[in-house]
């Protein structure tokens, strides 16, 4: 798959690059052999070191802007030469990803975002709304993934960021009673400080369960994981991502928002925690919602400075707590229960009134009835009448029995 044949790099010589171990340190160990892989042919492609990838990238920038792009150009041919040969757009989407964040870690970022997979039919996250977020909720008796779920939910917060909160996160704003309660987070994988809140559901929900876990374990300290394992709570070792996409997936079957023969098709939870965060989106962006506000929320970058948004703390807790109620799962069940009682009340009303109608309808008949039966009474008490009735009804019983 190279297009040159200058030369051919082993795993040896990739990772043996000091460049190249600065960008993998700390990183998981699939994440590295991931990544070693895709800058390795790329380095195959173009017939290059990783260090002559970033050498190429340093002289592009000394040239006038109007001359710069060889090394973006050189990434799209590689993407077409995987193209071509029949690599998965999910495939061509991670290792462009990758030689996108090495290029990056050596403080050279290309200038080119990694082709996006489309996502499979069968893979598509659920849209999720407060009654499918209180099914979630209902069909749980553990009382630390209530509380998971609802600040997901209320959040915005992607998995990694709910496993990494620690008490400290939340413990001030509890004492003192806010809400809705402000979160200072941090995006590792995007480097980006950021706040968001969480409503009433999500702070009740950290409430009960904490309140639960320090009866059993005692106080907590700020430092200490804000979600631990349940089966190893003495340890309070901090819950992790595999085990709430587990909970997740677990819930999603028994609630019915997903069937067994769904879940068993999918490669993906259509329920998975980022189908959460993505309602907490959709759902503020159809209230209405700034959506750069919005973004900030999310911890993705926006066209401001962080910063400024981080000084404005108050004023976007007023924002959230204006929306809450497009968040909160009791208020929209309250709101559909309301509807319900409306529109069962319009219901029973209509059916009372059509009984009604029906029973006067029939106190007519039975009248009409009454009246044309004593009429005609009356009329045999005529023999001639009698007479001929009686002869009508002779010659009507010989024709039918023929």
């Amino acid at each position: 798959m190279a297009e040159q044949t200058g030369i051919e790099l082993n795993l040896t010589q990739i990772i043996g690059d000091e460049e190249v171990v600065r960008w993998l340190a700390g990183k998981a160990d699939k994440t590295k052999k991931l990544y070693v892989g895709a800058l390795q042919k790329y380095c195959d492609f173009r017939g290059l070191v990783p260090s002559g990838i970033i050498d190429e990238l340093e002289d592009d920038r000394k040239l006038p802007v109007r001359g710069q792009g060889d090394p973006e150009l050189q990434l799209h041919k590689f993407i077409e030469d995987m193209r071509e040969h029949g690599l998965s757009p999910k495939t061509i989407s991670v290792y462009v990803a990758a030689i996108i964040s090495y290029t990056k870690s050596c403080g050279y970022p290309l200038k080119i975002s990694a082709p996006k997979a489309p996502t499979l039919k069968k893979n598509k996250k659920k849209a999720l709304r407060p009654p499918d977020v209180e099914k979630l909720v209902n069909y749980t008796a553990c009382l630390r993934d209530k509380a998971i779920i609802l600040v997901m939910f209320q959040g915005g917060l992607d998995v990694s960021t709910v496993c990494s909160l620690d008490v400290g996160d939340v413990a001030e704003g509890i004492n003192k009673g806010e809400c809705p309660l402000a979160l200072s987070l941090v995006r590792e994988k995007e480097h980006i400080n950021y706040n968001t809140f969480i409503g009433k559901d999500a702070i009740e929900a950290i409430k009960a369960y904490l309140t639960k876990r320090e009866a059993t374990l005692g106080p907590s300290a700020l430092s200490d994981p804000l979600f631990i394992h349940e089966r190893k709570m003495r340890d309070k070792l901090r819950i992790n991502t595999e085990l709430i996409q587990k909970v997740m997936r677990k819930l999603a079957v028994v609630s019915g928002l997903v069937t067994a023969e769904e879940m068993e098709r999918a490669d993906l939870n259509p329920c998975r925690p980022h189908a959460l965060r993505s309602a907490f989106s959709s759902i503020l962006k159809l209230e209405g919602v700034n959506n750069d506000i919005i973004e900030y929320w999310l911890g993705h970058a926006v066209t401001y400075q962080s910063a400024y948004f981080q000084g404005i703390t108050d004023e976007l807790r007023e924002i959230y707590a204006e929306h809450e109620h497009s968040l909160s799962i009791h208020t929209a069940v309250g709101e559909i229960k309301k509807l319900d009682e409306k529109y069962q009340g319009i219901i029973t009303n209509q059916q009372l009134e059509l009984a009604s109608q029906r029973e006067e309808l029939q106190h007519i008949k039975d009248d009409l009835a009454a009246e044309v039966g004593a009429q005609f009474m009356q009329l045999m008490r005529d023999p001639v009448v009698a007479d001929n009735v009686l002869k009508t009804l002779h010659e009507a019983l010989k024709k039918k029995n023929g």
